[in-house]
């Protein structure tokens, strides 16, 4: 790929880290200001996520090209994206669990 053609996901990448240090920050404010099991599983789930956002580009730039299959890559990006959402989906559930425990102020 050239460089201008790898232009939009580089940036791409960029902007989804950015956004998972935003979701990251606020999960940890939550568990600072109330240490539930909801707030944990929030900062655990997104930290997974930014993780995978910045595990993946550095593995295939770095280390896909030069010693694995197409097979194999295809199966260590099938893995990344499971537990990508799954890990979304802990969030999902850790938030709509923490807003069901919000007290109603008004």
């Amino acid at each position: 790929m050239s460089t201008f053609s790898e232009l939009p996901f580089i940036v791409a990448n960029i902007l989804a880290v950015i956004a998972e240090l935003l979701i990251l920050t606020g999960s940890i404010i939550y568990l600072a200001k109330k240490k539930t099991i909801p707030g944990w599983i929030m900062v655990l789930s997104s930290s997974v996520m930014l993780l995978m956002f910045v595990v993946r580009p550095v593995f295939f730039r770095f280390f896909a090209d030069s010693f694995m299959d197409s097979d194999n890559l295809m199966q260590i990006q099938g893995v990344m994206s499971i537990v990508t959402t799954l890990a979304s989906l802990a969030f999902a559930a850790g938030f709509i669990w923490a807003m069901t425990q919000l007290k109603k102020t008004v």
